[in-house]
């Protein structure tokens, strides 16, 4: 089992005999929900938006699996489910699980800048991230 903590935050991934199921919860909820996006991926990392995460939700966040994948989700608090979650990137030659993931950001004179750092078993990736939309339709991964 996998846990990423960032402020009131936690997704979790659950491998049991009837495959994977991901999990997320916040510190008011009495119980974690299950991310049905997610349904059979073993979410190994989690990269927080920490520039831009409140309280009612996630805004966008990374997840790295266990197959080599990246995807760029956001959760809503209110609904207690995710709101989009798309495919950015993944590993083809050489499809390893992602180990570790973490996202900085910096201001520029246009705008956010995001770079994504990400372990894998043989090896380290960075990437250069434009600018997140929220609405599912990023720009990330412009390496």
């Amino acid at each position: 089992m996998t846990l990423e903590w960032v402020i009131l935050m936690c997704i979790a991934t659950v491998i049991g005999s009837s495959g994977a199921d991901t999990y997320y919860t916040h510190a008011k909820w009495t119980k974690p929900h299950i991310l049905s996006k997610l349904k059979g991926l073993v979410v190994n990392a989690v990269a927080w938006n920490r520039l831009h995460i409140t309280e009612a939700s996630t805004r966008e966040i990374i997840l790295a699996t266990d197959n080599g994948q990246f995807y760029e989700m956001a959760v809503d608090v209110k609904d207690k489910m995710a709101k989009y979650m798309k495919l950015l990137f993944e590993l083809k030659e050489l499809p390893e699980a992602f180990t570790g993931l973490q996202m900085e950001t910096a201001s520029v004179h246009n705008g956010t800048r995001f770079y994504v750092m990400a372990v894998a078993p043989t090896r380290l990736y960075s990437f250069a991230v434009g600018s997140f939309k929220g609405d599912g339709d990023s720009k990330f991964l412009q390496n």
